[in-house]
């Protein structure tokens, strides 16, 4: 319940953002141009949290024990000095297990990922000429998942649930949504290639992830730890905007200083 509240939260404090800093500078001819577009591929792991998940305050067991791999392509937009607009293509897999009621589970998905982020360093140093980008980030994801529930010392199934004994597929996929909050970190390696680091949590609509529905009340959630690189392919309008703004050209001159 406390994991929760805290992601509930987040998400009020990103809508509270938009509603200090008000979407004016964006335009449909900007949104539908050619401008500010980037594409590029993130690698790294999933961790699962719910009833079979043991380690959700110890970071490194998480990611031996309760964690898979995961990786995505990705499209954004810069829509305007604040919001960039990207979509996540991946797929991924995942596992746990509890030993104090002998279950384990396994899981493949495949998902398409919505994320609005707010550049939280445009807010405090605005047309700064740092290659450093950091904000938060909020979206909606849709998964479709495979997953089985087994005893781990005989290997008996529990649960089939889209996964056969062999892990191979078995009958039709589930379908799971839910809403993601993180906070993502950038650096411009040159004017075309983008570093970046992002973390996203999403609260699951279903118990069901793991094969398993427990007595918590509690859906499942997961979590993404991924690094990246990404290629600019048209160039930014607004990096082309900050020679002319007052305090970016102040700025220029203490440096030359």
């Amino acid at each position: 319940m406390q994991k929760t509240l805290h992601h509930t939260r987040f998400q009020l404090l990103f809508i509270g953002l938009f509603a200090i800093f008000p979407l004016r500078e964006i335009s449909a001819q900007h949104i539908f141009s050619k401008d500010d577009l980037v594409v590029g591929l993130n690698v790294g792991a999933v961790s699962y949290f719910g009833d079979l998940s043991i380690y959700d305050f110890e970071p490194l067991n998480k990611l031996r024990f309760e964690s898979g791999i995961t990786a995505d392509l990705f499209i954004s937009k810069q829509i305007n000095q604040y919001l960039i607009l990207k979509a996540n293509f991946g797929s991924g897999n995942t596992k746990s297990n509890r030993p104090s009621i002998n279950t384990s589970f396994f899981n493949r998905f495949s998902q398409v990922n919505i994320n609005l982020s707010f550049s939280l360093k445009e807010l405090i140093i605005p047309y700064s000429s740092t290659r450093i980008d950091f904000g938060i980030q909020a979206g909606y994801g849709i998964f479709l998942y495979r997953s089985i529930s087994y005893n781990p010392d005989n290997m008996n199934v529990i649960k089939y649930n889209g996964l056969d004994q062999d892990r191979k597929k078995q009958g039709k996929a589930n379908i799971g949504a839910g809403f993601s909050s993180g906070y993502y970190i950038a650096y411009g390696l040159t004017d075309k290639i983008i570093l970046n680091q992002n973390t996203n949590f999403i609260l699951l609509n279903t118990d069901s992830f793991d094969a398993m529905t427990g007595t918590t009340g509690i859906n499942d959630r997961i979590m993404f730890l991924k690094f990246g690189i990404a290629y600019r392919i048209t160039p930014s309008n607004f990096d082309r905007n900050r020679d002319t703004c007052p305090s970016f050209g102040e700025w220029n001159k203490f440096r030359r200083r």
